[in-house]
């Protein structure tokens, strides 16, 4: 009972956050397998341009990380509010962003030969 009390208020979280369902068409395996990607996929500067540099990419990261953990934490209350016999002090931690020497690593090693580019507007973990 639950479960399914959850799993609508998750789905409708996520229909007023995704109307257009973006997230759900959004394959990520076909992407991969493709030798070229489409630049609406990147990773956006605070100007709305795909991302040029790691600084661009860490600018626009530390601007959209409180509006996304906003946005988790705002869905997590409303799970607990509707099951409030399911809470046991369950609470969302959340992760630093990566740090850059691991992120130009990660964009070298994995994205590197994306076009367009560069590896860095292909990060999103």
């Amino acid at each position: 009972h639950g479960y399914l009390d959850t799993r609508q208020l998750i789905n409708a979280k996520y229909a007023e956050e995704d109307p257009g369902e973006l997230l759900a068409k959004f394959d990520v395996g076909a992407q991969v397998a493709k030798p070229s990607y489409t630049h609406k996929l990147q990773q956006q500067s605070i100007d709305g341009k795909p991302v040029k540099s790691m600084s661009e990419l860490y600018e626009a990261a530390e601007l959209a990380k409180p509006v996304y953990e906003k946005i988790v934490q705002k869905l997590v209350n409303k799970v607990h509010a509707a099951t409030p016999d399911d809470d046991d002090g369950d609470q969302v931690v959340f992760a630093p962003l990566k740090g850059v020497k691991r992120a130009e690593e990660k964009a070298n090693d994995d994205y590197a030969s994306r076009v367009p580019g560069p590896g860095a507007s292909w990060l999103f973990d």
